[in-house]
């Protein structure tokens, strides 16, 4: 090798064999690049389509392959899935089946299998352009990776499909991320709808929700992608959680440390979707917000009466009425802020604690007495850990009296009984004695229409 030369002969081989290959790559993708249409292209390719839709004629709009190719990439712009109804997008599906079918080149292969996962609900939804594009692959013997992985893997792709790979992971013990390599795809397609589904297949188990399903809402770097997969989870978990609680505790603890994580504390602010989202996806989270405020607000029952009160039986009653309770404010000194913070690591606590401005001293050492407010309807119901253990049920107008220098002063005196000789009050003071529940059971049901979750 001579002075001048840095590199062997056969090393700058290599760099040029590298060079070559990237040339190549550059230019399929500067190829494949043209047929993506700009905005511009979309409007001009939409009004052309719908002409050609209520057209008598089809011979008077002449689509040329490379417009066809490009329409292929903007299918949810030509046919609006959601706005319009079933009969007229089935409608406009048929028509550009047929436009496909008349027209065919391998070249649409690459965009139809990307809007086939990208969109796989809207897919399933028009079974015959499934179909379509599936019996394509079948035909074809396309070079590119992820179209042939797709060919080998049909099953995975059937109308069940997601539901048999999500089988197929659990019993392989292979992750999602090793699904997308699979089939020739990237870690930033895991985003894609289909891959959606069998995430919901592959988490709805009990012995399947572990540490890999935080690593896959990292993946989803889209919060409106995780608005999508936490709702379904969350209501399929729930489900299951209310016939078998012991089984399904720690799926229910995963999926409420992560929504909040992800989504935040549930409030209508933050667990939204776009406005123009479809009405199921804005039903799903607002129900979705829902069960996690309830799964909330039974932490906190559980944590003040169990762990404050030591009160198993006020425990029990009131997580059957959680979601019923609008909201709750936990009232107490510094050991009941210690134990709430203890309990509730990486959530807010100040939205449901009040602090006491001073103690009740019992015999020689500081006793701490705990209330616990919930607002039920127009109501005030308070329970308090004290001896005695009566609840206190307020109407707004005596609510405004309460002072709240102390807990002890959120009773107020020479207060009636919450069940009278004549029926249910509108408020009142009911004592735990022998058969409570019952009673307040029939009060909530009688006087606010309210039962148990």
């Amino acid at each position: 090798m001579s002075g001048n030369q840095i590199f062997s002969f056969s090393l700058e081989n290599v760099f040029r064999e590298a060079a070559g290959k990237i040339d190549k790559i550059a230019s399929r993708l500067d190829a494949e690049m043209q047929y993506v249409p700009t905005k511009h292209d979309i409007e001009a390719l939409k009004r052309k389509f719908l002409t050609y839709c209520s057209s008598v004629s089809s011979y008077l709009h002449y689509f040329s392959r490379k417009e066809i190719r490009q329409m292929c990439y903007c299918i949810n712009s030509l046919i609006d899935f959601e706005k319009e109804g079933q009969s007229v997008s089935e409608k406009r599906v048929e028509i550009f089946i047929n436009l496909l079918r008349n027209n065919w080149s391998k070249r649409y292969l690459r965009p139809l299998c990307r809007f086939m996962l990208s969109d796989w609900d809207k897919m399933l939804r028009h079974k015959n352009f499934h179909s379509f594009i599936l019996n394509e692959i079948k035909k074809s013997n396309s070079g590119i990776k992820f179209i042939s992985k797709i060919n080998t893997y049909m099953h995975f792709f059937s109308y069940a499909g997601a539901k048999y790979l999500g089988s197929y992971l659990k019993q392989n013990k292979k992750t999602l991320a090793d699904c997308v390599e699979m089939l020739g795809l990237r870690k930033k397609n895991i985003t894609y709808s289909y891959f959606r589904n069998v995430m919901i297949y592959y988490y709805s188990e009990a012995e399947a929700m572990d540490d890999s399903f935080e690593e896959y809402m990292e993946l989803c770097d889209s919060n409106e992608t995780r608005k999508v997969i936490l709702p379904q989870l969350i209501a399929d978990i729930d489900e299951k959680e209310r016939s078998a609680p012991a089984l399904w505790q720690k799926q229910k603890e995963i999926l409420k440390s992560l929504a909040i994580k992800y989504i935040g504390m549930p409030k209508d602010i933050l667990w939204n979707v776009a406005a123009d989202a479809p009405d199921k996806a804005k039903e799903n989270i607002k129900k979705a917000m829902n069960i996690v405020r309830r799964w909330i607000t039974q932490q906190y029952i559980d944590v003040v009466f169990n762990k404050l009160m030591r009160d198993e039986k006020r425990a029990c009653f009131w997580k059957k009425y959680a979601g019923s309770i609008d909201n709750f404010k936990v009232v107490g000194g510094d050991n009941t802020r210690s134990v709430i913070n203890n309990e509730f690591k990486g959530i807010d606590i100040q939205e449901h604690y009040i602090p006491v401005l001073r103690r009740r001293k019992y015999s020689v050492y500081n006793y701490e007495i705990v209330a616990f407010i919930m607002w039920i309807r127009d109501r005030k119901i308070i329970e308090f850990s004290d001896t005695g253990n009566a609840l206190f049920v307020y109407v707004e107008s005596e609510w405004k009296t309460l002072s709240w220098s102390s807990v002890p002063e959120l009773k107020m005196k020479n207060c009636r009984g919450l069940i009278g000789r004549n029926g249910y009050n509108d408020s009142g003071r009911l004592i735990h004695s022998f058969g409570w529940q019952d009673k307040l059971q029939y009060w909530l049901q009688n006087k606010l229409n309210i039962f148990p979750d």
